[in-house]
Order: structure tokens, then sequence, then C-alpha cells
């Protein structure tokens, strides 16, 4: 195990790299902040039609991993979700670094029972707009 220095006290690096997320990072970031992108593509991906298709619903999170490193004004985050769902287990993979005062995204991606999404690739299916009443020619 690898203990550092963190907030006062010597601790193991995975503690503090959980604690550095759920603070938003161990520095100020011009855009969104490490722990607010990683519930954010989290949230993308749970409410992706084409995920509960592939699971089920309803479908619950398990084995999160994340790391969250800053040098200097960089920084990367990467995280490794699973989700169960009453048709099978997928995963969610996400990595993304910081640079110029904005975040790239360098995976992003669920694979399922069904096959892999990748989400830079491509758009969760556009919901159809709801139908309106058409006014008759005058």
């Amino acid at each position: 195990m690898i203990f550092v220095t963190c907030g006062g006290g010597l601790v193991p690096i995975a503690q503090c790299t959980r604690r550095a997320i759920k603070k938003g990072g161990f520095g100020a970031f011009a855009g969104e902040k490490p722990a607010d992108l990683m519930n954010r593509k989290k949230m993308v991906v749970a409410g992706d039609p084409r995920v509960t298709a592939q699971l089920g619903t309803p479908v619950t999170e398990s084995g999160a991993g994340s790391s969250f490193t800053q040098f200097g004004s960089s920084a990367s985050v990467s995280f490794t979700q699973t989700l169960t769902g009453p048709k099978g287990t997928g995963t969610v993979r996400y990595d993304a670094e910081y640079r110029d005062g904005k975040w790239e995204e360098k995976e992003f991606f669920f694979k399922g029972p069904d096959g892999a999404i990748d989400f830079r690739a491509t758009a969760a299916p556009a919901v159809p707009a709801a139908p309106t009443a058409e006014k008759p020619a005058p």
C-alpha cells in the first residue's frame, strides 16, 4: 500500500484521491470540476436508452474505481463503473485530460452484454418532439 500526505496526515493514496475527487480536485479549474464531470458522465450513461435496452431496468451501480491526477495546470481523470440490470451487467469507462481550461475526452464507452457503445462517436437516439397542433389555413 502506498501512503501520501493528504489533508494534514499520512493516508493511503486511494483515500487521498477519493477526498480530492469529492472536493472537486486538488486545484482550481476554470471549467467543470472533476467530481462534477464524472457525475455528469455517469448520468449520461444511466439515462441512455441504448444502455437500458441492454441491461433492463432498474440499473444499479457497483464496483466503482476512479483516479484524479494534477500536474500544474493540467490534470487527468478516469473512472470505471459496473452497471447491473435484470438482463445483464456492463461496464462504463471514462478518461479525460484537462488542458488550456477545458476537458478533452480520451475515452467514454459502455460495454454491455449486447455490445459496446462509444459515447464519443455516437449520440443517444433523439427523442421525438411532441406533436403540435397545426393551425388551419385562413
